[in-house]
């Protein structure tokens, strides 16, 4: 994060409620500038095309991964895997395909994304098309 209000616990306990709305109202809308300036990034670095839907369906662009070993070890059918292989976007072994969607929140993604998320993890993806893993805690 690039703007980071840092203050000492001497400086806090002379925080008006008024300077403190201040803080949080300063704070949101530098959130704001940053999610807008991420989604204009990835809309220009394609994830409108590589996206199931447009970036008109949703504020935030998220991500699902499609490992084709466990498909396979999971019985998924044939034609399912292949489907994976149309819709989503290798990633560096060609085992792994990353499905992305336009939402506003993770549970609608979850919902768009139905059946494609339920073998995998959804998260919110980064300005390096990076997908976030909340069980691992980072971006991958």
């Amino acid at each position: 994060m690039e703007n980071v209000i840092s203050l000492s616990a001497e400086k806090i306990k002379r925080i008006t409620p008024d300077e403190w709305i201040k803080i949080f109202e300063y704070a949101a809308r530098e959130v704001a500038v940053q999610k807008k300036s991420l989604r204009i990034n990835l809309i220009s670095q394609g994830y409108d095309e590589k996206a199931i839907n447009t970036s008109k369906n949703g504020a935030n662009l998220y991500g699902t991964f499609m490992s084709i070993e466990a498909l396979k070890e999971y019985g998924v059918e044939e034609s399912f895997i292949n489907e994976i292989k149309q819709i989503g976007h290798p990633h560096p072994d060609d085992t792994v395909f990353a499905i992305y969607v336009w939402a506003d929140n993770e549970e609608q993604a979850k919902e768009r994304l139905g059946e494609y998320c339920e073998l995998g993890f959804t998260g919110e993806v980064n300005e390096k098309g990076l997908i976030y893993c909340s069980l691992a805690g980072e971006y991958i």
